[in-house]
């Protein structure tokens, strides 16, 4: 008995260190989801200097191929309600909610090219000392029909003009990239060379940059998890999976 009353103490402890006013307090915005769901994710929001990087091509309306198609030939409010979309958006959402005051931050949508969602200029950095700013490019990425096709290349080269440079970056993407450098020369692609296109792609990666990785599912892709991974593993980053309900 006496064990058993120790470890409740422990318990209510930890629990109640968790949800200390003084921690929730430091967070610039709040996000609530359906019920009191927790996941451990193994996600580390750190660093004074971070970009989210979100994928906004035609492939994040859905998880497979017959859906995109269906998706893109049906009207905007259709496409912007695409379940695929909004959970990455809800993702920035609560990844934006986890940054502490004083934090630069740049949030970067990309397709066949990059853009800037939280102020004009993709090279500078935006400090955050409350959540009006990060409520806008969270609306704006609310407004944005997913089209096009993936260009990693695009993505890691709106990076190098930051200064100082990230110190963490957060790449949400479902798949391999489907251009490269250069205008693709035919409008099939195999699945080699996506991989060929992604290894040229990495090189443009800032070095000794932490790249964390949430991969969307879709069809058709075998490649993208492994080589996600070691992306993750080689940059000392992270590389989660997430459920449909997450986060």
């Amino acid at each position: 008995e006496s064990e058993i009353a120790s470890i409740q103490t422990e318990n209510d402890s930890l629990a109640a260190a968790i949800a200390t006013p003084n921690v929730i307090g430091n967070r610039i915005r709040e996000v609530r989801g359906d019920g009191n769901r927790q996941y451990l994710t193994g996600l580390r929001m750190s660093g004074r200097n971070v970009v989210i990087l979100i994928d906004a091509s035609g492939s994040m309306l859905a998880r497979n191929i017959i859906d995109i198609f269906r998706l893109r030939n049906m009207d905007q409010a259709t496409q912007l309600a695409a379940k695929k979309w909004n959970q990455a958006v809800n993702t920035v959402d609560w990844l934006t909610a986890q940054l502490e005051p004083g934090t630069n931050i740049q949030i970067i949508a990309f397709n066949e090219i990059a853009w800037t969602v939280v102020n004009n200029d993709i090279s500078s950095w935006l400090a955050i000392n409350n959540g009006d700013s990060l409520d806008q490019a969270v609306d704006s990425l609310r407004n944005t029909i997913p089209s096009g096709g993936t260009s990693l290349h695009a993505a890691f080269n709106s990076l190098r003009d930051l200064n100082p440079k990230p110190d963490n970056v957060y790449l949400l993407v479902d798949g391999l990239p489907t251009l490269g450098e250069l205008p693709a020369r035919s409008l099939g692609i195999s699945g080699r060379e996506r991989l060929e296109i992604f290894s040229r792609a990495v090189r443009q990666a800032p070095l000794n940059v932490p790249i964390n990785i949430i991969l969307y599912p879709m069809e058709g892709d075998p490649q993208a998890a492994p080589a996600y991974w070691l992306l993750a593993l080689n940059t000392g980053g992270s590389m989660i999976a997430p459920s449909e309900d997450w986060p």
